[in-house]
C-alpha cells in the first residue's frame, strides 16, 4: 500500500522521481523519530530510507540499499550476535539477488538461537530457491518438531502468515496476520513487538505507540 507521501507526490506532479524521493524522506524521518525514540541502533535510519526506496520503486534505491547494507556489515562486525541485525541484513541481500548471502544470515541466527523458528522459516524458502532439497529437508524437519511442541507462538498458523508476508516487504498484511493472531494469545508481549514494528515500516505512527503502550503493560504485570 502507497504511503500518503507517495500519493501527494503523484497529485502534485505526477512521475516525478524528485518529488516523491522529497516527501517520502521526510515521512521516512517521522517515522525515524518514532522508531530511534524506543530503539536506537547505528543502522536505523540507512535501514529506514532502504525499505522505503525499494517500496516506491526510487530512482536512487540501489545506492540507499548498498548504504544499508554496508552499515548492516560493519554493526555485525562489533555485535556479532545481534538477531535484529542479521534478519535485516538477509532481508535487504535477499531483496537484491544475493540469496547466498541470506541464507548465511539466518544460518548465524541459528547459531546465536537454534530454536528460532523465523530463521528455520526463512531458511526453508532460500535453500527452496537455490535447490538445496536436502537442506530444505533438513528444516522442515526441524519446523515440524518445534510446532509439534506446545509453544502458541510458534505454532499459530497466522504468525507463520506474518513472517513470510514480512519477509517479502508487505508490511501491512503482515501486520494484519499478526493483529489476528494477538486475539488468540493477547499476552505475547513478542509478537505485541512484532506488530509495533510492522505499524512503524507501514507509516502507522498511532497505532504503534498503541502496541508500545500495551508492551509497557505487559512489562509492567
Amino acid at each position: 500500500m502507497a504511503s500518503r507521501a507517495y500519493h501527494t507526490a503523484n497529485e502534485l506532479q505526477p512521475g516525478d522521481q524528485r518529488l516523491i524521493e522529497k516527501l517520502v524522506e521526510v515521512e521516512t524521518i517521522n517515522q525515524l523519530e518514532y522508531k530511534l525514540s524506543n530503539s536506537q541502533k547505528p543502522f536505523d535510519t540507512h535501514l529506514l530510507r532502504a525499505r522505503k526506496a525499494l517500496e516506491y520503486g526510487l530512482d536512487n534505491k540501489d545506492e540507499l540499499v548498498e548504504k544499508a547494507i554496508l552499515e548492516l556489515q560493519t554493526f555485525l562486525n562489533s555485535e556479532v550476535k545481534d538477531l535484529d541485525a542479521l534478519f535485516e541484513l538477509g532481508g535487504l541481500l535477499k531483496e537484491t539477488g544475493d540469496v547466498r548471502g541470506a541464507i548465511e544470515c539466518y544460518e548465524r541466527v541459528l547459531e546465536v538461537d537454534p530454536e528460532n523458528q523465523r530463521a528455520v522459516r526463512f531458511l526453508v524458502y532460500a535453500y527452496s530457491e537455490m535447490g538445496r532439497e536436502d537442506d530444505v529437508s533438513k528444516m522442515q524437519e526441524k519446523e515440524s518438531h518445534e510446532l509439534d511442541g506446545f509453544h502458541p507462538r510458534v505454532s499459530n498458523p497466522d504468525v507463520w502468515q506474518a513472517w513470510a508476508f514480512a519477509d517479502r516487504g508487505d508490511f501491512e498484511s503482515a501486520a494484519l496476520h499478526m493483529k489476528r493472531a494477538l486475539t488468540h494469545m493477547p499476552g505475547d508481549m513478542v509478537n505485541w513487538e512484532e506488530l509495533e514494528y510492522y505499524y512503524i515500516a507501514t507509516g502507522q505512527r498511532e497505532k504503534a505507540e498503541k502496541c508500545r503502550d500495551k508492551i509497557r503493560s505487559l512489562r509492567n504485570m
